[in-house]
């Protein structure tokens, strides 16, 4: 029996606690997470963590797609974050700093922001898209969300470079296949690596490191 279909679209306001529910499901095994949060995150933290993400940048700034069945019901979610939408992120971040500390405590809260900060500062100078995260549900693993989701996404683009970081070698294989290349990895956090799609320039797509080389990817 053929895997019934989806449909790749933008979120609705009412679909956030379903949509939360397929990202903690997503990832409280996630190493990335792990490291952010202890060995044996708490679904409630992840839940949080990004509930107060996706209220303060992401539905205000971004776009939130999601793969939905004939049913309606959320197989999967991406949010992306566009160039003109992360100007001053961080100092909403810090902003929310009260809020994050209800929801993850001192400890955990403390390790999330030098992480953060250590993080964006590998992040390009230039204007990109950045992807937050994609999550799918396990049941819905192995159909092509995934791919669907990213293809969605990379059709705003419009030439535009965009970067995310890969948290397994798994979800690094896939953004591979996309046009996502690896720039570096990010020592001491988890096997996270950064990933970029290159810009096109004059109908052009280039490689990212033979860009940077040749000043062709400068910081805007």
């Amino acid at each position: 029996m053929p895997p019934e279909p989806y449909t790749i679209r933008e979120a609705r306001p009412e679909e956030l606690p379903e949509l939360l529910d397929v990202l903690v499901e997503a990832f409280t095994p996630d190493p990335f997470m792990r490291v952010l949060l202890g060995e044996e995150p708490q679904p409630e933290k992840i839940r949080g963590l990004f509930e107060l993400q996706l209220k303060s940048l992401y539905i205000p700034r971004g776009f939130i797609d999601v793969a939905v069945d004939s049913d309606g019901a959320i197989l999967g979610t991406a949010q992306w974050m566009p160039p003109e939408g992360q100007q001053g992120t961080l100092k909403l971040e810090l902003r929310d700093g009260p809020k994050y500390l209800k929801i993850l405590g001192a400890r955990a809260l403390r390790h999330v922001i030098a992480t953060d900060i250590y993080i964006r500062k590998h992040r390009p100078a230039f204007d990109h898209w950045y992807l937050h995260t994609i999550g799918v549900r396990a049941t819905a693993q192995g159909r092509g969300v995934g791919s669907a989701l990213l293809e969605h996404g990379i059709t705003r683009f419009n030439g535009t470079a965009a970067y995310l970081e890969a948290s397994t070698p798994r979800s690094a294989t896939l953004y591979t296949r996309h046009g996502f290349v690896p720039v570096g990895t990010y020592k001491g956090t988890s096997p996270a690596a950064g990933m970029l799609y290159p810009a096109t320039i004059d109908g052009v797509q280039y490689d990212p490191h033979s860009a940077a080389a040749n000043g062709l990817l400068s910081a805007a």
